[in-house]
């Protein structure tokens, strides 16, 4: 049977569409006009995502025409995902927020639990990867001092091919040295990360759907991990309703 399958669905809500419901040329135009496949061809259409609250649904169904559509659902809740929510004191200065990791890549090196800081901003993580360098010193690497040999890495939109290629790399293999990647969601859907414990969210995501994506890159094995937003009262406004209400 020939049909239409649409991956990572919850995107149509944000790629091609402006706040005024017109397309536009910046990202992923065609996203918003995949309803007209429907009036081309006649065959069946599933759209599939792992993370979708019932208002994105509701535009999913909405946005691609899909009239009464047969819903098969799951609970995207983790049995093996330990959520933690921690406000930050905004009189402490950032680096003894991490201070924990930073002393186990210290003492731990290759052998630090592998993690993920999701940020906010390229310039968050910018910081936060000085910060860990200034503090670790030699301590950065896993042997000689060597960019392959990093224990920590930063990736975001404006990161060279040759750095994405190289923690895309790193991250598909858990025998590997890289253990702390900070990044924007630029480090997003349809990657491969090996052996992931812990996601780090230096302010909370966007929307419930988003949190939930990032988050889900830990203990993707079963094995018990931990997913822990910080948040003060900047970086969360950033934050739709349905999420700072969660």
């Amino acid at each position: 049977m020939i049909g239409v399958a649409v991956d990572e669905v919850h995107c149509v809500t944000e790629w091609g569409i402006s706040s005024n419901n017109k397309t536009r040329s910046a990202f992923r135009v065609w996203y918003s006009r995949l309803n007209e496949i429907k009036s081309l061809v006649d065959v069946p259409f599933m759209a599939l995502t792992a993370t979708a609250t019932q208002q994105t649904k509701d535009k999913i169904f909405d946005l691609l025409e899909l009239r009464k559509p047969k819903e098969i659902t799951e609970s995207p809740n983790k049995v093996n995902v330990r959520y933690t929510v921690q406000k930050l004191d905004n009189s402490v200065p950032i680096v003894e927020n991490f201070r924990c990791l930073i002393n186990e890549l210290k003492l731990k090196g290759k052998g630090t639990t592998r993690s993920i800081i999701y940020c906010q901003t390229v310039k968050q993580c910018a910081h936060l990867f000085s910060m860990f360098e200034l503090e670790l010193g030699l301590s950065m690497y896993d042997g000689e001092a060597d960019p392959r040999n990093r224990l920590v890495q930063m990736m975001h939109s404006g990161s060279p091919e040759s750095v994405k290629g190289h923690v895309l790399d790193q991250f598909a293999d858990s025998s590997k040295p890289l253990r702390i990647l900070i990044a924007t969601i630029a480090y997003g859907m349809g990657v491969n990360c090996k052996g992931v414990r812990r996601v780090i969210h230096f302010g909370p995501s966007k929307s419930i759907d988003a949190y939930l994506q990032e988050s889900g890159r830990c203990g993707r094995d079963g094995e018990q991990s931990d997913a822990i937003l910080l948040y003060n009262g900047i970086n969360a406004k950033v934050a739709d309703a349905e999420m700072k209400n969660t």
